[in-house]
């Protein structure tokens, strides 16, 4: 059965490899002369989609039984809504790693942000730019400046850092809503300070899929990071 959830890892594992390693490019194609441009909302929609996978299973279950186990019904036969799911994925990776997490955490974070260029993430973020957001929205998005920046110092104690990091993932995962089912165009999705801000989302939803893979290496299941071709093989 360890094997199984090993295998499953390994997948996620790669889904999560292929967001720091692959990039999109777009380019206009009834346009002589077009060239390639980088399409960076592609990397927060590969981001997104390894953490839907990620938080789609019950961790401390599937650990524990050493099996792979998704969200089940329970006795009333209600199955977790989804913010309820990350939030039990990261409380259990929090305390998984505890007290260190908050370091982690903050190490990774940073890491992204500067290998993504930014330099100014709490600026960026007081003034995030909402589309048809709705009252509840646009009140956690007022919240997001201060909640990364104490994020970004990894020096709150676990209780306060998975608070903190639970509004941004809330935040986060609203986001892809708005982004994915609103009315933003291509036009507002190119926006320079519009890409900064989804780099800013990729680089903590990274850092938070991240966890998964070094509560993995502690655990008694034996499995170890391996490498991810992704180069198509030459034929003969």
């Amino acid at each position: 059965m360890a094997e199984d959830l090993k295998l499953e890892i390994r997948k996620l594992f790669a889904l999560h490899e292929a967001t720091l390693r692959l990039e999109h490019a777009f380019r206009e194609v009834a346009l002589s002369g077009s060239t390639w441009q980088v399409f960076t909302p592609s990397r927060f929609i590969y981001a997104f989609f390894t953490f839907n996978s990620i938080y789609g299973f019950d961790w401390q279950s599937s650990f524990d039984e050493q099996k792979v186990i998704r969200w089940q019904q329970n006795d009333k036969g209600r199955y977790p809504t989804e913010e309820e799911q990350f939030k039990a994925y990261f409380g259990y990776v929090n305390a998984q790693l505890s007290p260190d997490t908050p370091t982690i955490f903050s190490e990774k974070l940073n890491q992204m942000l500067d290998w993504f260029g930014i330099t100014d993430p709490v600026t960026a973020l007081e003034h995030i730019d909402l589309v048809n957001a709705n009252k509840k929205l646009k009140k956690l998005s007022k919240k997001v400046p201060n909640q990364f920046s104490v994020v970004l110092k990894g020096d709150q104690n676990p209780d306060e850092f998975y608070l903190s990091v639970s509004i941004l993932l809330e935040f986060v995962y609203k986001v892809r809503c708005n982004l994915f089912h609103g009315t933003k165009t291509m036009v507002q999705l190119l926006n320079m300070e519009q890409q900064k801000r989804l780099l800013i989302y990729t680089a903590l939803l990274i850092t938070t899929n991240s966890l998964l893979f070094r509560v993995t290496e502690k655990s008694n299941i034996g499995w170890v990071k391996v490498s991810v071709e992704f180069s198509p093989s030459k034929g003969n």
